[in-house]
Formats: C-alpha cells, structure tokens, sequence
C-alpha cells in the first residue's frame, strides 16, 4: 500500500514537472539492472517472474527519482508534513481493522476489513510483522507530526494509544525492537 501510494506520488509529481531528465545517479545502477533482468527473463523464456521484478526496481527507479525532487523542493518541509498526514491516517485506519479482527468485524465493515487467519490481527496488510512495521511508521508520523505541528496532547495519546494497542496485537517481536532502533538513531 505504501509502495503504490509513492509510486502515485512520483508519476504525478513526473507529470507535473514534465521533465524526466534530472534522475539521480544511484538510478543508472537500477536501470542496468532492470536490463539484466530483462536479458534473462527473455533467454530463459520466463515473462512473469522478471517482469515483477522489473516493475519493483522502476518503482524504485521513480521513488529514487522522487526523492531527488523533493530534495530540491522549495517547501519540502510542508511534503514531508503532508506524507506524515498521510501515513499516520492509513496506520490509524490499519490499526482500527486490526482491533476490530480481533474483537469482531462490524456487519457493516466487512467489505472493508480483511478475514483474520491465523489468531494475529494484520489489518489490512495481510502479515502481522509487515502490518507492525506500518504501524510503526504511523507512530513514527505521529511523533513527527506532534513536534513540527504542535498537535493537541491528547490526540497524541489518543493515536499513539490506539498504535501501540494495534501493534501488540499483531503478535509481533519485530515491533519491540522499533522502540530501541528509534532511540538508537536519534
């Protein structure tokens, strides 16, 4: 979800600029390698494998490309703030699936929210340790969010409650680790 909401972004930011020229140089090393893939899919008859593949490293061909952009940006400070936004709403809305797979799944909702398997609650991600992994992200959101904004405390609790609550109940180990990863690197 996360890949395809970045790879909206770089298309939409390639149209808006309309000029595709300026890539940054780690994009050559994907671009070769997106060529050898292709060589040997081709040699070995294989389409869909590589052609997977290749579709992963042209994402992040335009992600790389992307941050190239919004490094040069003017008001990169107030993207960053709106990825922020976006991030922390998709990880609050994975989190309140995930509570719901485990205390029962509206009638209403259940179009919406995916069937838990497993006894772990994955919201919509469909794997506990990825869903983990997108909560903390979220939580990492909203900690940024409430120091460049100023956000109101309790709506800092409120979410950073409901994150922390979602991430446990993923069953996740990974997700005692991000803690210390984040102290590590502050």
């Amino acid at each position: 979800m996360l890949f395809r909401s970045l790879f909206c972004l770089a298309v939409l930011a390639a149209l808006a600029s309309r000029r595709l020229s300026n890539f940054p140089a780690v994009t050559g090393g994907l671009l070769l390698l997106i060529g050898v893939i292709a060589v040997q899919g081709i040699s070995r008859g294989m389409v869909a494998l590589p052609a997977l593949t290749m579709g992963y490293l042209m994402l992040s061909l335009l992600v790389a490309w992307l941050g190239a952009q919004l490094s040069r940006a003017e008001r990169l400070p107030e993207v960053v703030k709106v990825l922020a936004a976006f991030i922390l709403c998709a990880a609050v809305l994975n989190a309140l699936a995930a509570v719901a797979q485990v205390y029962g799944i509206p009638p209403w909702a259940r179009d919406w929210i995916a069937v838990p398997h497993g006894g772990r609650a994955y919201g919509n991600v469909a794997q506990p340790n990825l869903f983990a992994n997108y909560v903390a992200l979220g939580l990492l959101s909203l900690l940024y969010l409430h120091a460049a904004c100023r956000m109101h405390l309790a709506m800092l609790v409120l979410l950073g409650g409901l994150l922390v609550w979602a991430s446990a109940l993923s069953g996740s180990r990974a997700a005692l680790a991000y803690p210390f990863m984040v102290a590590a690197l502050a």
